[in-house]
């Protein structure tokens, strides 16, 4: 009996997390739908102000779930882009990261290891690296959006470059 009740609480478990897990095309097509939905619903509200016959269609309450909608949609939107790329930083921040980068990797590449401790083009330490949220099994070989992914989150999300002595090279300190 108990082995019958494991084989069937792994069963659901199993059909559970397929049914969640996402690829890549599903959030895209995701995406998509939600792109649309956008589009349609903010020409909804374009149209109530703008058209002479609005009133009949445009129903106060038609508008107050238009508005919410829209809110719901931009952050299922903001959740889906973060599933696809979960390493999105601003491109001012990788604009500064680029400047770091050319100064701190001495030309070694996004994949320096200068022998010193330090690793990446934006010589992290492991102690920094993990402070990121990274792990060191990824460390010698992350992306180069994954690290400056980590970058973002040690500066607080591009308030302070302290960490870097280099930042004055680049007019962020």
């Amino acid at each position: 009996m108990f082995a019958v009740t494991l084989l069937l609480f792994t069963l659901l478990i199993a059909l559970a997390t397929k049914a969640t897990a996402s690829t890549k095309a599903q959030l895209k097509h995701r995406e998509h739908r939600q792109l649309h939905t956008l589009h349609a619903d903010r020409g909804t509200l374009r149209f109530c102000r703008n058209h002479p016959r609005a009133r009949v269609f445009c129903t106060a309450r038609r508008l107050r779930f238009t508005r919410a909608r829209i809110g719901w949609t931009t952050r299922e939107l903001a959740e889906t882009r973060a599933l696809l790329n979960p390493y999105r930083v601003p491109a001012w921040f990788r604009a500064q990261a680029e400047c770091i980068y050319s100064h701190e990797s001495g030309g070694y590449g996004w994949h320096a290891d200068t022998g010193n401790g330090y690793r990446t083009g934006l010589q992290f330490l492991p102690s920094t690296w993990l402070r990121a949220g990274g792990s060191l099994d990824r460390f010698a070989n992350a992306s180069v959006a994954e690290i400056v992914y980590r970058a973002w989150v040690i500066t607080g999300h591009g308030r302070t470059w302290h960490e870097w002595s280099t930042a004055g090279m680049c007019g962020l300190a």
